[in-house]
Order: C-alpha cells, then structure tokens, then sequence
C-alpha cells in the first residue's frame, strides 16, 4: 500500500483523484437531476464544491487503489471491500460537513436500514457495485492517461489541477461560511420558519452553488419565495 504513495506515483495519485472526482460528480448529479426534474426542471449540483468535482468520490479512489489491488483476483472480496471502504468514507464526510458547516448534502432515512442519514445498506450496495467497476473498467484508463500525461507535462498537469482544486476549495469554504451567516439572519425571518428549515437549506445552498450567487440574508428571502415551486 505504501508504494503507491510515492513520489514516483504523485502525477497517478493526482488523476486518479481528479478523474475520480469528476466522475462521481457526473454521476451522482446526474442522477439527482434526473429524480428531480419535475421539481426543479433544471441540472442540479450536488457538490460540495463549484466546479465539477466530488472529493468524497476522488477519495475513495485514491484509497481504494492500493487497498483492492491484492483482491483482484477475488470479485467477490473486492466488492465487499469496496462497499466498506466507500461507506465509511461516507460517513465521515457527512459527518464532518454537518458538524462544519451544519448542512446536510444528503439524507438517506428514506432507505432502510440508514443510521442518522448519512449511510444505509441500498447506497453502500450501489458504491460497492460501482467502485468494483471503476476499479476493473475506468482505473487502468486512469493508469494509462497518467503515464501518458507524465511523459509529455512531467508534474506540470498535477500542479495545474492542485491548484484549481485548491481554489476551488478556499472559494467554496468562504461562500459556505457566508451562507451559514446568512441563513441565520434568514431563519428569523417569520416566513422561512413556515417551512422544512432543512430542506429550505439544501435547496437554497444548492442554488447558490449553481447560479454562483453571492450569499446574503436578501438573496436567500428572494430564493424563499421561489422554494417548493
């Protein structure tokens, strides 16, 4: 497992987090949009961040890697082993989103079998289905436009794209500590104490993300009245 965590591999670990990241932002908002269209009638972002990225998933790539590569020769482990390690990943992101920031980017006390909202057996099936794809399928394409892209751009490539996250990040950050100031001064306002206060700031956060709205207590009563429609 070590291995893996040189600086030999730096330019692999890099892409694969990106790539990664990327796909689970595709995916996972895709679906969202999808299930969600009749209320929202537009592509929803369900990342933490503004650009087209999910860490959480980048993460439980980077680990997955070295963890799953003893296990190829054994699917059924590999898919146990995968489901484990992206539920517990899970886990931890939401908990430390909600104890950060006091938002809740999913929820999942529809399913059965969830604890707290933040994992349940359905999803932690469907992560361990599809890393056992990305492992067998995406990652030795992974593997392949890493090598490729260090043979031409040396680390160059790695940089660029931990630079772009970590502005992102720091951006992102900043406007979520805005908005949790906001959605104070927001929450006295008597209308928006009519209303699911959760679900009003899911929907308000996930507006600000998209439309890349600067968050203030007004903008968040405007987005009040356009809530639930």
């Amino acid at each position: 497992m070590a291995e893996f965590f040189t600086l030999q591999n730096l330019n692999l670990v890099v892409v694969t987090f990106v790539i990664g990241s990327i796909i689970g932002w595709i995916f996972e908002s895709t679906y969202m949009s999808i299930r969600h269209w009749k209320q929202y009638h537009r592509h929803i972002n369900t990342g933490f961040l503004l650009g087209p990225w999910q860490p959480v998933y980048g993460c439980m790539a980077v680990l997955a890697v070295p963890i799953l590569t003893p296990l190829l020769g054994h699917p059924i482990l590999l898919y146990l082993a995968a489901a484990s390690i992206a539920t517990l990943i899970e886990l931890i992101t939401a908990t430390l989103l909600e104890k950060l920031f006091n938002l809740k980017w999913w929820d999942y006390t529809y399913y059965k079998f969830d604890y707290k909202g933040k994992i349940a057996l359905l999803p932690s099936l469907a992560w361990g289905g599809l890393a056992t794809l990305f492992f067998y399928f995406v990652y030795p394409a992974i593997q392949h436009w890493a090598e490729f892209s260090y043979q031409h751009w040396g680390i160059w490539l790695s940089a660029v794209l931990v630079l772009l996250f970590l502005v992102d990040t720091i951006t992102s950050v900043a406007r979520l500590r805005q908005f949790k100031k906001a959605m104070k001064i927001a929450k006295n306002d008597a209308n928006v104490s009519e209303i699911d206060h959760v679900a009003y700031q899911k929907y308000a956060l996930e507006q600000l993300q998209t439309r890349w709205i600067k968050p203030t207590a007004k903008k968040l009563q405007k987005l009040r009245k356009n809530f639930g429609r």
